[in-house]
């Protein structure tokens, strides 16, 4: 079956933005995709060290939810929605962005 996923960068839950993914969600769902959403915020997201050990072993040495983050992205098609807070990405939308 086909998945998507929503990532919701607003602390903000049952905020605009979650309303938005999940009217996106919602209208992927009558188009047959299971529907899946996360929060960032729920999430434990370390900053990238720029080791480069991901790019010789495929693995990242923080053992963070990005791990997990990285799985839904992989089996999903990917509707990413984030909240800007005073012309600005939030920080834990920057660490995702960047990893």
């Amino acid at each position: 079956m086909k998945k998507i996923l929503g990532v919701i960068g607003s602390p903000r839950k049952k905020g605009n933005t979650h309303v938005l993914v999940s009217q996106i969600l919602s209208g992927a769902e009558n188009q047959g995709f299971m529907q899946d959403i996360v929060f960032l915020n729920d999430l434990h997201i370390e900053e990238c060290i720029g080791c480069q050990v991901c790019w010789k072993t495929g693995s990242c040495v923080k053992q963070d939810d990005m791990i997990v983050l990285y799985q839904k992205i992989q089996e999903s098609q990917v509707a990413f929605q984030y909240h800007q807070y005073r012309q600005a990405y939030r920080d834990i939308v920057k660490k995702v962005m960047t990893q």
